[in-house]
C-alpha cells in the first residue's frame, strides 16, 4: 500500500496523472514538447537525450531534466507495468539501482534481461499465489538461446525477482559465466521450459519459496563452481535431474521437495541437504546424501524417514502436508520452525512449507492424536473418540486419519484386508498402504485374508509376516493374490536382506509370483504358487554395484506352470530348507554363472514326462551347489546339467526315483544315496532304499536308514541331535535338528545300520566287524570302508591316498593368539609331514611329523617358527606329505596368510661414532606402532653378538649406551669398527638394524 501511495504522490506532483501521451511511450506530450521531444515518436523515450547514461523515459519518472547533465535521477522509485511502461523490460531499462518496479496481473510475452541493475521486480503481491499465478513472463519461443530471465551483469543480492510465473522459453532463468552474479530469487514458478528450468552456471543466486515444474531437461543446472543456497522450494516432474551440479559447486537444499523427476532427484559431490523431501524420482540422490529428510529410495542419514510424506495431492502439484504426515515436527530440531502455526509444534515440518505459515495446524489440545483443525473439519468439535470408527469401515479415526482418508465415507468397497503397523499399532487397509507408509526396521502384521493386490517393498528394510509364521493355517490362510497380474510381490528397489516376507501365501503371478530384481530380501516360510514361476530372481548386469541374493528358508515353490524358482544370469540366491513340488517344468532352474546354493531342499513330483526337466534343472552357464537335498519321485529326472562340463556339486545329497526317472543326467555326486548306482567317493546304492518314514510324503529318515551319518566325514553335523554319531546324515535333514539319531551301541564309532546292512551275520561283539577289523583282507579296516563308501564285502581297488584336506583360516595374526588349523583325511594309517613354507623367499618355517590315523587328522599353527619366533607377514603354503607302505600321496593346496600390524618405525643412533673410552654414549631411538617389548642386540664387526638386552615397553623410546657389555660392567668393546644394532619385537622375527661406528 505504501509503494501504491508514493507513486500516485509521485505522478500527481509531476502533474501527469491525466496527462495526454499521444505515443503511448511513458513521457506526457506537454513534457515531450517542453525539452523538445516528439510526442508522436514512441521511439524517443528509450533515446538519452544528454547522454548521461538514463534514458529519456527514466528522466521523465525519476523527476530529472532530459537534456541537463547535472540532474542526475535519485533512486527509490516504484515503476508499474503496464500503467507507466507497457514492457516490464523497458521499466528495466528505465530504472536505477534501488528502484522497485510492480508488475500488475497479465501474461507478458517477452524476454528481461537485468543488466547488472539492482532493482526489485514483484507482482503486485508475491506472497499471493493467485496473483503470482496470474502474472506471467513468457518467452514464446522454447528454442535456444531464448531466456526467459537473463541475469549475466555482477547482478547481487539487491537485484530481486519475486512473484511470477516464467515460462516456455529455452530456459527459464539463465545466469551469465560470473561468480559475482548472486541475484534472490523469490516466490517465482519456472516452468515448462525447453531446457533448464534454472541455469545457474558459475554464478550463485539464491531460490526461495520457487516451484520448478515439468521443464524439459533439468530442473536447476549448475556449471564449474560457486555456491547457492535453494530454500523451501518445491521442484517436480522435470525431464532430468531435479538438481545437478557439475565439479566442485557447492549448493545447500534447505527444505525442498524434490518429487517426480524423470532422473536423479539431487545429483551433487557437494552438496548440504536437510529437511527436503525426496519422493518418487527415478533416484533420488546421487553421488551425496541428506539428514532429516524424507527419502523414497531409503537413502540412510541421521534423522531420515522413508514412509509415505502424504502430499495433499501430488497430480495437482500441490505439495503441502496433511495433517498426519509424518514429515510433520520431524526435522532437524536444531532448525526454526516459529513461523509454522502455534509455533510450529516441537521442530520444524520436513519439505518445501516447514517454517512457513503455510505447514499445516497440527495442534492437538486434547493429546488425542488427531489434530484439532481435522477433528472439527471431519465432526464439527474436537472431541471425536480416535478409537471409533465412525463410518464402520473397520478403519478407526485416528486410522483414516494417519492415511488422510475420510472418517466418514466408508471404503470398504477397496480395502483388501488388514495390516498392523506392530510398532505404531496403525491399522492399514491394504498390504502396499502399510509398506508405503512403514519406516525402517518396522514390522507389519497382515490379518487372515485374501489380499488381492500386488505389492513393492520399494527398498525399505522391513518385515511384512502373517499372525503366526510357524503356524500352518495362518500361512495357509494370509493371502497375496496378484490375479494373473505379472508379478505377485516385486523387489526391484536394491533391497536388502533387511527386507522380509515371512509366513504368507504368495500366487498367481503371470511372470513370476515373486519377482526379484537387483535385489536380495529374505524370504521365510511362505508359499509361493500356481503362477508361471513360483520365484523369478536375476541380476541386470554383472557390475560390482548389482546384486541378486536373495535367501529364501523353509519356503514351498509348489504347482508353477513353469519353474518352482528361475535364477538367471547374475543372480545367486541361496535357498535352504525349501520344498519344490509339482511344478510343471523343474523345481529349480539355475541358469546363472554367480554361486547359487541349493541346501537341505526336497524336490518331488517336478517335470514333464517326456522332456529331460525335473527336481533341478542347471543351465549352461549354472554354478550350482547341491547339499543336503532329497530329490525323490520327479517325472522324468531328478538333477539335470544341460550338459557335462556345467560347474554342478552335488553331496551329502538322496537322489531316489521308484519311477523311471534318471536320477542324474551329465552330473556326479559324492558322498549321496542314489538308486541309479552312479558311482562317486562315498556314494551308497541301497537295495532296499533311503528308509523313508514316507516315501509319498514324509521323507526324514527311519532309524535303521543306511543313510544315517553317511555323508561326508568332514561336513558339520553339530546340529543333529545327540547321539548323532560323529557324522553328516544324508538327505534334507542333515545337519538339522530333524535328522534322525544314529543308534551305535557298542559305541565303536559305526553306525549299526550300516554293519547290519552289510553283514548278515554282523556280531557287535566281533572284532572283525568292528572299526579295526578288515573283513575283505583288502587292506582298508571296516572304518576305512565306512568313512568312504567301499564295500566291506569286496576288495577294494582304489588307491591309498589323502580322501580330503581344509585349512581355516586364511588370514589369521597371531601377535593377538590366532591360528590355522589344517585337517585331512587318509584311507589308510600312515606317516605324514607338514610343512609351513613361505611363498616368497620359499622358506620351510615350520615342521610337523605325524602318524596319521584312518579319518581326520589335524595340525595348529600359531604363526611360530622352530625358534619360536612369530615370522614375518607374507603368505605361506602348506604342504602335506603322506607314506603308507611305500604308497605316498601329497597336498600342496592350501595356503594361510599371516598377518600383524607390530613395527619397529625410525631406528636411529645419535650420535653415530662414538669413542667409549671417552665417556661417549650413544642414543638409540626408534618408535612402535604398538605397546610392545623388545630385545636389541649389537653384533660386532665380525658379526659375532657382542651384547643383547631386553627393553620393556615404557622405556622403548630412548636407549642410551657406552659401549658396555650388559648389564653394565668395565668390559667394553675393544675393537674399533662398524656395529650392528638390531632392535626386535620380542617372541618375534620382525626386526630392524642400523650401524654405529665405534673407536678405542
Amino acid at each position: 500500500m505504501y509503494s501504491k501511495l508514493l507513486v500516485l504522490i509521485v505522478l500527481i506532483s509531476y502533474g501527469v496523472c491525466f496527462a495526454t501521451d499521444s505515443d503511448n511511450d511513458g513521457m506526457p506530450n506537454d513534457w515531450e514538447v517542453t525539452y523538445s521531444l516528439d510526442p508522436n515518436n514512441a521511439a524517443d523515450a528509450d533515446t538519452d537525450l544528454d547522454s548521461d547514461n538514463y534514458n529519456n523515459v527514466s528522466e521523465y519518472l525519476h523527476g530529472t531534466e532530459p537534456n541537463n547533465v547535472a540532474s542526475v535521477p535519485t533512486a527509490n522509485i516504484t515503476i508499474l507495468i503496464p500503467s507507466q511502461l507497457n514492457k516490464i523490460q523497458r521499466g528495466i531499462n528505465a530504472s536505477i539501482n534501488g528502484d522497485m518496479i510492480v508488475v500488475s496481473q497479465g501474461i507478458y510475452y517477452e524476454k528481461i534481461n537485468y543488466n547488472g541493475k539492482k532493482i526489485l521486480l514483484k507482482s503486485t503481491d508475491p506472497n499471493d499465489p493467485n496473483i503470482v499465478a496470474h502474472t506471467i513472463i513468457d518467452a514464446n519461443n522454447t528454442a535456444s538461446p531464448n531466456y526467459v530471465v537473463t541475469f549475466n551483469t555482477a547482478e547481487d543480492g539487491n537485484s530481486v525477482l519475486d512473484g511470477f510465473v516464467i515460462q516456455r522459453g529455452y530456459q527459464g532463468i539463465y545466469c551469465g559465466l560470473n561468480a559475482a552474479i548472486r541475484p534472490q530469487i523469490k516466490n517465482c514458478i519456472i516452468r515448462n521450459n525447453g531446457n533448464y528450468g534454472v541455469n545457474y552456471n558459475t554464478a550463485s543466486p539464491q531460490l526461495y519459496r520457487c516451484q520448478i515444474l515439468k521443464n524439459k531437461s533439468w530442473g536447476i543446472y549448475t556449471s564449474s563452481s560457486g555456491s547457492a543456497t535453494i530454500k523451501n522450494c518445491v521442484i517436480a516432474k522435470n525431464t532430468g535431474y531435479g538438481i545437478y551440479t557439475n565439479n566442485n559447486y557447492q549448493i545447500t537444499v534447505l527444505n525442498c521437495t524434490i518429487y517426480g523427476n524423470s532422473q536423479c532427484g539431487i545429483g551433487s559431490t557437494h552438496a548440504t541437504i536437510k529437511n527436503c523431501i525426496l519422493w518418487n524420482n527415478v533416484d533420488d540422490l546421487a553421488n551425496c546424501t541428506a539428514t532429516f529428510s524424507c527419502i523414497k529410495n531409503m537413502d540412510e542419514g541421521t534423522g531420515n524417514l522413508h514412509s509415505e510424506p502424504l502430499f495433499v495431492n501430488a497430480d495437482a502439484n500441490d505439495f503441502h502436508l496433511q495433517y498426519a504426515s509424518q514429515c510433520v515436527d520431524a526435522g532437524d530440531p536444531n532448525s526454526a520452525h516459529d513461523l509454522e502455526p502455534n509455533g510450529g509444534g516441537i521442530a520444524i515440518d520436513i519439505g518445501a512449507y516447514g517454517n512457513t505459515t503455510d505447514a499445516p495446524n497440527c495442534y492437538d489440545g486434547d493429546n488425542d492424536g488427531l489434530a484439532d483443525e481435522w477433528e472439527i473439519e471431519h465432526f464439527g468439535d474436537n472431541t471425536v473418540d480416535p478409537n471409533d470408527d465412525a463410518d464402520g469401515d473397520g478403519l478407526r479415526n485416528k486410522d483414516e486419519y494417519h492415511i488422510a482418508w475420510d472418517p466418514n465415507e466408508s471404503n470398504a468397497a477397496t480395502i483388501k484386508g488388514f495390516v498392523t503397523n506392530h510398532q505404531l499399532g496403525f491399522k492399514y487397509p491394504s498390504i502396499q498402504k502399510s509398506i508405503d507408509f512403514a519406516n525402517n526396521g518396522q514390522t507389519l502384521i497382515a490379518e487372515p485374508n485374501h489380499f488381492y493386490e500386488q505389492i513393492n517393498f520399494n527398498g525399505k528394510p522391513i518385515t511384512l509376516r502373517s499372525i503366526d509364521p510357524n503356524d500352518s493355517n495362518s500361512v495357509s490362510q494370509t493371502i497375496i493374490d496378484g490375479n494373473s497380474a505379472a508379478y505377485s510381490v516385486y523387489f526391484n528397489t536394491k533391497e536388502g536382506s533387511g527386507s522380509v516376507i515371512e509366513g504368507l501365501t504368495i500366487r498367481k503371478g503371470s511372470t513370476a509370483v515373486l519377482y526379484c530384481v537387483d535385489s536380495s530380501p529374505t524370504i521365510r516360510k511362505s508359499v509361493m504358487k500356481e503362477g508361471y514361476r513360483g520365484a523369478y530372481i536375476k541380476c541386470s548386469s554383472s557390475s560390482s554395484l548389482l546384486s541378486a541374493t536373495p535367501y529364501f528358508e523353509n519356503c514351498v515353490f509348489s504347482n508353477n506352470t513353469n519353474y518352482g524358482v528361475f535364477a538367471s544370469s547374475y543372480s545367486a540366491p541361496y535357498l535352504y530348507g525349501c520344498k519344490f513340488l509339482a511344478n510343471v517344468q523343474s523345481g529349480a532352474y539355475c541358469g546363472s554363472n554367480k554361486p547359487m546354493i541349493i541346501r537341505n531342499c526336497v524336490a518331488k513330483g517336478n517335470g514333464r514326462a517326456n522332456y529331460n526337466d525335473g527336481g533341478i534343472y542347471v543351465g549352461s552357464a549354472g554354478h550350482v551347489s547341491v547339499i543336503n537335498c532329497t530329490v525323490v519321485n520327479n517325472l522324468k529326472c531328478g538333477i539335470v546339467a544341460s550338459n557335462s562340463s556345467v560347474d554342478l556339486k552335488i553331496k551329502n545329497s538322496i537322489i531316489w526315483h521308484t519311477n523311471t526317472c534318471d536320477d542324474l543326467i551329465n552330473c556326479a555326486a559324492t558322498y549321496s544315496c542314489i538308486k541309479d548306482n552312479d558311482a562317486g567317493l562315498g556314494n551308497i546304492h541301497p537295495a532296499i532304499g533311503p528308509n523313508f518314514v514316507d516315501i509319498n510324503n514324509d521323507y526324514h529318515l527311519q532309524e535303521n536308514s543306511i543313510c544315517i551319518d553317511a555323508g561326508e566325514p568332514w561336513a558339520d553335523y553339530s546340529n543333529e541331535p545327540s547321539p548323532n554319531g560323529g557324522r553328516i546324515d544324508l538327505g534334507a535333514y542333515g545337519n538339522t535338528s530333524e535328522a534322525t539319531s544314529a543308534i551305535d551301541d557298542n559305541n565303536d564309532g559305526i553306525t549299526d545300520s550300516w554293519q547290519a546292512y552289510h553283514w548278515s551275520n554282523y556280531d557287535p561283539n566281533d572284532p572283525n566287524f568292528g572299526p579295526d577289523g578288515d573283513y575283505d583282507n583288502d587292506g582298508y579296516t571296516n572304518q576305512s570302508e565306512y568313512l568312504y563308501g567301499y564295500d566291506p564285502n569286496t576288495v577294494t581297488t582304489v588307491p591309498f591316498e589323502i580322501i580330503y584336506v581344509q585349512s581355516a583360516p586364511y588370514d589369521f595374526n597371531p601377535a593377538i593368539g590366532e591360528n590355522v588349523s589344517l585337517q585331512y583325511w587318509v584311507n589308510k594309517t600312515c606317516n605324514a609331514t607338514v610343512d609351513i613354507t613361505n611363498t616368497v623367499s620359499n622358506e620351510t618355517v615350520k615342521q610337523w611329523f605325524q602318524n596319521a590315523a584312518v579319518g581326520q587328522n589335524a595340525i595348529t599353527w600359531d604363526g611360530r617358527d622352530e625358534d619360536d619366533l612369530i615370522v614375518e607377514p607374507n603368505i605361506f603354503k602348506i604342504v602335506l606329505n603322506v607314506n603308507s607302505g611305500g604308497s605316498t600321496d601329497s597336498d600342496d593346496t592350501k595356503r594361510a596368510h599371516l598377518y600383524y600390524y607390530h613395527t619397529i618405525n625410525n631406528l636411529v643412533c645419535d650420535p653415530v661414532r662414538i669413542l667409549p673410552l671417552n665417556n661417549e654414549v650413544t642414543s638409540i631411538n626408534y618408535g612402535l606402532s604398538i605397546d610392545a617389548n623388545t630385545v636389541v642386540s649389537i653384533y660386532d664387526p665380525d658379526g659375532e653378538l657382542f651384547t643383547s638386552f631386553h627393553v620393556d615397553k615404557e622405556n622403548a623410546d630412548n636407549i642410551i649406551w657406552g659401549g658396555q657389555k650388559m648389564p653394565v660392567t668395565n668390559n667394553y668393546i675393544f675393537q674399533n669398527g662398524t656395529y650392528i644394532i638390531e632392535v626386535r619385537l620380542e617372541g618375534m622375527r620382525e626386526k630392524k638394524e642400523t650401524t654405529l661406528s665405534v673407536l678405542r
